[in-house]
């Protein structure tokens, strides 16, 4: 194994405290659990299905998306024997286990704990899985490797001895290629520079709330700096009642009181950020494709997910291929819930490439299909209003049959206010509620379009209507080679308003 690869976790038996809550009576019992054994459980990953108590859904948490092709291949036998045949990624590149029978649940813990798999922080008050770039370590533009920063973040602050007020999201980003997504993220580090003894030096730039802070941290630094942020939101939460996020406590404590604190802590004046002269990076990277790595004669690939569900029969097809084709090859998850294989010899490329698309998943993907995001959904999330994967496949198989587009548009769709989906990154956002029409409940959409809401409470199949009126019409009047994020900044929002208002025919009416 490379320095540049995460680290699997050795293979072990269920930890005792788990293993306990996995033997308490009232799993069994299927009336509906104690809030406090909920709460517990969600620690590990493990959720109830709200509207079917028998059932649960189980996360894994991966830092950096990555998973090892044994662990892949047994996670593609147990989605089949216990998981409905599918599995699903999520927008922080871990990997959701759905329709796990109540009496199926201990023995499928056992096996994902003998796989290495099972960690207390896949879910509640905990450190959520670290997101970086999918290509770290081996891409060809990337400026810092930065597998060995998460390696040392996640051993400073994963502690059970002081627990969070809430779940704590990280970003580490050594690539500027675009698929730095600071947004989204509690605290960020992306590639900086600084002026020392006159010479521009690499090292990170911290982010908190998507908000700069001119900071310039040192490598071996960062898990000390970050350190110091965490310990200042536990400190502010302990002054309060209630739930405490860490967004709470930078609102309380500001910016210049963050700094303030790093620099006193850190025992040596803050190091400003060096502003280089350098492009906005105005579109999105999601790796979909194929692209050289560093290391000659290697080459990665990208595939989009539809919706972010995989099937058992994508997924075994994909453990097999590499198997035949090298133990070297890597499989990594995005948070853009996208597939990425790393490692691949040159000479099997195609072959990769041939076998991807027959299972679905290929590189040249409708754009509307390549760019979908969605949350959970209802089925296992308490506050989504609806269904959200299927509803959201749905639509990109209507969509992508009626139109082709020449560019990638980011579609996200979310089941609530929550926000998993992440509005802060998507051309297009469908927020999913419950709404009063005709003196009937039924499940609406608002449509933000570029982080505006254009319309609220749209029915369904209006919803559908509209947005299809609104890319055909960006298909037909986009200028050559325009992006629908420039297209939509440069109408503003009155003329795209006026455009998913407009009354006119169409084959969705007749339904």
């Amino acid at each position: 194994m490379t320095d540049s690869m995460i680290a699997t976790p050795q293979a072990h038996t269920l930890p005792d405290a788990l293993r306990q809550l996995l033997d308490e009576p009232a799993l069994q019992q299927i009336l509906g659990l104690p809030e406090e054994l909920v709460s517990q459980l969600s620690l590990w990953g493990i959720y109830p299905n709200p509207k079917e108590p028998a059932y649960f859904m189980v996360r894994l948490s991966l830092d950096l998306g990555e998973i090892s092709q044994e662990q892949w291949a047994a996670l593609c036998k147990l989605s089949a024997a216990h998981c409905r045949e599918t599995v699903d990624v999520t927008t922080r590149s871990d990997v959701i286990l759905r329709g796990i029978h109540t009496t199926q649940l201990r023995g499928l813990m056992e096996q994902l704990a003998e796989l290495g798999l099972i960690r207390k922080g896949a879910g509640g008050a905990v450190l959520r899985s670290i997101v970086s770039c999918p290509l770290v370590g081996v891409g060809k533009d990337e400026e810092l490797d930065v597998t060995s920063v998460v390696h040392s973040l996640r051993a400073a602050l994963d502690s059970d001895a002081q627990p969070f007020p809430a779940s704590l999201k990280i970003g580490v980003f050594g690539h500027t290629d675009g698929c730095c997504l600071t947004a989204g993220q509690d605290i960020a580090l992306s590639v900086g520079y600084a002026a020392i003894h006159g010479e521009p030096t690499l090292g990170f730039r911290l982010w908190v709330m998507d908000q700069d802070l001119g900071i310039w941290i040192e490598t071996e630094n960062v898990s000390r700096t970050l350190k110091i942020l965490v310990d200042a939101w536990i400190d502010y939460a302990r002054t309060q009642e209630g739930d405490c996020a860490f967004a709470d406590a930078v609102v309380a404590i500001g910016f210049d009181g963050l700094r303030e604190k790093i620099e006193a802590l850190s025992d040596e004046a803050l190091i400003p950020v060096q502003v280089l002269a350098e492009d906005e990076v105005f579109e999105q990277n999601d790796h979909i494709g194929v692209a050289a790595q560093k290391e000659p004669g290697m080459y990665s690939i990208g595939v989009p997910v539809v919706v972010g569900r995989l099937s058992s029969e994508q997924m075994k097809k994909i453990a097999d291929m590499c198997k035949r084709y090298g133990e070297e090859i890597q499989i990594r998850l995005t948070l853009k819930q996208k597939l990425m294989l790393l490692n691949i010899r040159e000479e099997y490329v195609q072959k990769f490439l041939v076998g991807l698309r027959d299972v679905g998943l290929s590189i040249n993907a409708n754009p509307i299909r390549r760019g979908w995001l969605t949350c959970t959904g209802s089925e296992f999330s308490h506050p989504a209003q609806m269904q959200v994967r299927e509803r959201a496949r749905h639509f990109v198989e209507h969509l992508e049959n009626r139109i082709r587009l020449d560019y990638p548009i980011r579609m996200h769709m979310d089941g609530c206010v929550e926000g998993a989906a992440r509005s802060s990154d998507a051309d297009i956002h469908l927020i999913g509620q419950r709404t009063i029409k005709d003196g009937q409940k039924i499940e609406a959409y608002s449509v933000m379009v570029r982080g505006h809401v254009l319309v609220e409470a749209l029915a369904v199949t209006d919803c559908l209507k509209r947005l299809e009126l609104l890319l055909k019409r960006y298909q037909r009047k986009a200028q050559p080679f325009e992006s629908f994020a420039r297209w939509a900044d440069r109408l503003g929002e009155k003329k795209l308003l006026k455009i998913v208002e407009e009354e006119v025919s169409h084959p969705l009416d007749q339904d």
